[in-house]
């Protein structure tokens, strides 16, 4: 098995110019989860995962003021089409969550 592993931000420097102009200009940046069937977020998520996660999305929000959306509902595989891939009604699930949750940023 082959586990999942978080990239550093030294890992993901190439960004940190283009996030620096966005912020600079007001620019909104968001990252968002993407859904995996609970079966397999269950074996990627391990304790060093998920600090390391944290840990990269503190420092984008610290530095870049980069928003995380996090998507904490559990998709069994009845709503994927293969194991990356969301099928029409987890689309849609999926789509109504993000929906909200841009509205709800936007709202006022």
């Amino acid at each position: 098995m082959v586990l999942k592993e978080v990239q550093s931000p030294e890992d993901l420097g190439y960004f940190h110019p283009v996030l620096q102009k966005f912020k600079n200009n007001d620019i909104k940046v968001f990252t968002i989860d993407i859904p995996r069937p609970v079966q397999t977020q269950r074996v990627y998520d391990t304790g060093s995962f998920r600090l390391n996660r944290a840990k990269l999305i503190d420092f984008y929000r610290d530095s870049f003021d980069v928003q995380h959306l996090g998507y904490d509902r559990d998709l069994d595989y009845n709503y994927f089409m293969d194991q990356g891939h969301l099928n029409t009604q987890g689309q849609e699930i999926y789509s109504l969550w993000l929906y909200d949750m841009l509205v709800g940023l936007y709202a006022n």
